[in-house]
């Protein structure tokens, strides 16, 4: 080292299966080093996880939509990498046809290795012949990085919103406790990120099959934070403190009431609201469709209500009833919800346990876990589900509203 003059150079060879405790350190050095010149990390890899740590650092700055397998080769990162992808199609000796540079791809190696991958469409063909994260790789997903692709936005209610909130609690241990706030209410569209051109967002009207304005009962998530760990006592005034502030209909506010979480939910219903809903993803699924067209009712198509629950935060993004305010921050959000997958087998769908997405170097889905609880929440207010096509008009929803006589005001802090 030459004190200014030094020069720091990391090559981490095959990034996709580094311990995932390695990212944290590259993290740490990325943040004390200054200059393009002084420190320079390289991260090779074959592109295999859509949904982790390397996908993470590679995703466009406008999203993975906003890129092309067959056109994209170079382009900066939401996390401010250089990423520089490799299509095997693309060199010299395959497009020449004969092996003009020794020791690079050829024709006939990109045939037999395509071969022994099964074929085109496969994911060793997308790995390694294409360098892009293969499609199927997201099958096992119980929320698919494409949906991803429109789920920030504001929607713009009709009328004053309830105020609703998601609570995974946390007591001991490495999990974080979290707390997620809310509308939900009947709106006549959503906004889209705010850009140059459109410095307000771009409106999106709500209509129906035969093009009419209807209205929509959606759920907006307006923020997301961490609450102070430790005792009981401690936890519920935080909880009770925050909701008080930000208006939060009791009706409307889940909570975890997994292990110790059942003591919090407990003293919430006493002095808090009675209808504070105690939230337990081990137990059964409930009889409450989560779209008008679903031909089974979670209890005859999930194990366990955490399956329910996930698959109910994903068909509402799907289907355009859930929405995250441009102001929530995606990292590690975005990671959690699509890095939850399915356990095959079985004759009802499931969703891997918390223990397990762990396994896979993941932490704790404290995020979207608070999530999963606040929509929980609300659809156990709704009367009726949602529909999955533009058919009909959702204004006919039924809700068990209970009015309060202050309003929420996102815009102003906590």
């Amino acid at each position: 080292m030459l004190g200014p003059l030094g020069r720091i150079r990391v090559m981490l060879e095959e990034a996709e299966n580094i311990p995932v405790g390695i990212w944290e350190d590259v993290t740490n050095i990325l943040s004390n080093v200054s200059g393009l010149e002084r420190f320079k990390i390289s991260a090779p890899f074959n592109p295999k996880d859509p949904n982790g740590p390397c996908a993470q650092r590679c995703e466009p700055v406008d999203g993975w939509q906003s890129v092309d397998m067959d056109s994209s080769f170079y382009w900066k990162s939401k996390r401010g990498w250089g990423v520089y992808r490799i299509d095997a199609y693309r060199s010299e000796n395959v497009v020449l046809g004969y092996e003009k540079y020794p020791g690079m791809q050829t024709k006939e190696g990109l045939e037999a290795l395509i071969a022994n991958a099964g074929g085109v469409s496969t994911p060793g063909y997308y790995t390694m012949a294409r360098g892009w994260f293969p499609p199927s790789g997201v099958d096992l997903a119980v929320i698919p990085q494409h949906l991803m692709h429109t789920v920030v936005g504001e929607y713009v209610f009709t009328n004053t919103p309830e105020v609703c909130a998601g609570v995974d609690v946390a007591l001991e241990g490495e999990d974080t406790a979290i707390m997620c706030l809310g509308r939900c209410g009947h709106a006549s569209g959503w906004r889209m990120p705010a850009t140059t051109k459109e410095p307000k967002g771009e409106f999106v009207a709500f209509k129906n099959a035969v093009g009419q304005p209807v209205r929509k009962y959606v759920v907006q998530l307006d923020s997301i934070f961490n609450l102070p760990k430790g005792d009981t006592t401690r936890l519920v005034a935080a909880i009770i403190d925050t909701s008080r502030k930000a208006a939060v209909n009791g009706n409307y506010l889940g909570v975890d009431r997994t292990g110790n979480g059942a003591g919090v939910h407990d003293i919430l219903v006493a002095t808090y609201h009675a209808g504070t809903k105690g939230v337990n993803p081990s137990t059964s699924p409930t009889e409450k469709r989560i779209m008008q067209e679903d031909q089974k009712v979670p209890g005859d198509e999930y194990a366990w209500l955490i399956s329910e629950m996930w698959f109910a935060v994903r068909k509402f993004i799907e289907y355009g009833y859930l929405k995250l305010h441009p102001n929530v921050p995606q990292d590690p959000l975005f990671h959690e919800l699509t890095g939850r997958k399915t356990e095959p087998g079985g004759a009802k769908t499931k969703v891997e346990s918390k223990k397990a997405y762990k396994s896979r170097g993941n932490r704790s889905p404290d995020r979207a876990d608070a999530l999963t609880i606040m929509l929980h929440a609300v659809r156990l207010n709704l009367a009726g589900p949602p529909t999955a096509t533009n058919a009909g008009i959702t204004e006919r929803l039924g809700v068990a509203r209970q009015r309060i006589s202050s309003i929420y005001r996102p815009e102003k802090p906590l």
